[in-house]
């Protein structure tokens, strides 16, 4: 959220929509109809929030609806999307991280989100991994049910 939102402080006004990035696995639990990343695309939520991703996630979310849900229909979920340019930010503190976690698994995709939401208000994703990562990021982090709750958009 924004600096000096705070979660249950109610719903912000439509002219101060918030940018919320959005990570892959929340597209597809909305496509999976999921409940919480659902709720992100009513019409409540969307006055007070737009909705971006990257190149990258993009096409994470094609190759994945491809090859385990062929057919399905992702205008749904596409439509209400903008999409921002992938961003490393080599000076930031995720990179410091990353260089520290060389022998664990850092995926540069992670990196490439984490750039991108920087320019954003908010990260979503159900990613405890991508969470931890962003903490060193500086880059707010919440799950689609934290998000709503906290615009006040559901009790």
């Amino acid at each position: 959220m924004g600096e000096g939102d705070r979660p249950g402080s109610g719903p912000k006004m439509p002219s101060e929509r918030l940018r919320a990035f959005l990570d892959t696995n929340i597209l597809l639990s909305a496509l999976r109809g999921d409940e919480w990343p659902k709720r992100l695309f009513t019409p409540d939520a969307e006055q007070y929030a737009r909705y971006v991703v990257n190149p990258v996630v993009l096409q994470e979310l094609l190759l994945a609806t491809a090859a385990t849900a062929p057919g399905v229909d992702i205008d749904g979920v596409t439509r209400h999307l903008e999409i921002i340019d992938a961003k490393l930010d080599e000076d930031s503190e995720v990179l410091a991280h990353a260089r520290g976690l060389r022998n664990q698994a850092v995926h540069v995709n992670d990196l490439l989100i984490l750039g991108s939401a920087r320019d954003c208000d908010v990260l979503l994703t159900n990613d405890q991994d991508l969470m931890n990562l962003g903490q060193d990021a500086r880059v707010r982090m919440a799950t689609p049910e934290q998000f709503l709750r906290g615009l006040g958009v559901v009790a």
